[in-house]
């Protein structure tokens, strides 16, 4: 009997140990949610999105010139304890280049700058990405691929001394727009440190445009 609970027991440890490193994956940093065009002059589109596993976006992008969009964005979330996290942006993005017909191509540039606030911090940290971006889309879906340079005190937790840290990484993000929904992977990383490690995230997140 108690050779199959032993059993039993290491089967769920073995189950359980993938899960743990995918959570562990998951920063709780939210995807930026960029879109794969710039919105017509006069227009608006608001976003609502979660990323995995506790970070909710609502954001707002205003069309300006129809190359120009600005706009704002909020994410709520929690890390690493049961504190809240919050970061409000502010955001921007430029046509560059549009070329082809159904589907377009567009190559844009976009940022954001803002701050994280929480009682975690005794500082409230700046956030901030610039990004190139290719987009690619018809009348109904779109395909997103973007690198730039982003510095998100969210992925930099120093756990010894549990605070966050400012720390700048290479970004790549990739989406997907059926409709209106958006699904999308950002990956983040930065060089070795002193110690010959690596920092590296992934985040996946959905969200709908309303």
């Amino acid at each position: 009997m108690n050779s199959k609970n032993k059993k039993s027991d290491f089967s769920q440890i073995k189950t359980l140990g993938p899960v743990v490193v995918l959570f562990l994956l998951f920063t709780g940093c939210a995807v930026p949610f960029e879109t794969a065009n710039t919105l017509k002059a006069g227009k608006a589109e608001n976003i609502i999105g979660y990323t995995a596993p506790l970070n909710v976006t609502a954001r707002t992008n205003f069309g300006v010139t129809g190359y120009t969009d600005l706009g704002i964005g909020l994410d709520m979330g929690a890390h690493l304890s049961s504190d809240p996290v919050f970061c409000l942006y502010g955001t921007g993005k430029q046509k560059i280049l549009s070329f082809g017909r159904n589907p377009n191509f567009n190559l844009l540039v976009s940022g954001a700058y803002g701050v994280v606030v929480t009682d975690l911090n005794p500082e409230n940290i700046p956030y901030y990405h610039y990004t190139l971006l290719l987009g690619m889309e018809n009348e109904i879906n779109g395909f997103l691929f973007g690198i730039g340079v982003l510095q998100d005190p969210r992925f930099s937790w120093e756990l010894m001394h549990e605070e966050f840290s400012k720390e700048t990484y290479i970004h790549v993000l990739i989406g997907i727009e059926i409709n209106k929904f958006l699904f999308q992977i950002q990956t983040a990383h930065k060089g070795r440190d002193y110690n010959g490690g690596r920092d590296e995230f992934i985040n996946f997140g959905f969200g709908v445009k309303l």
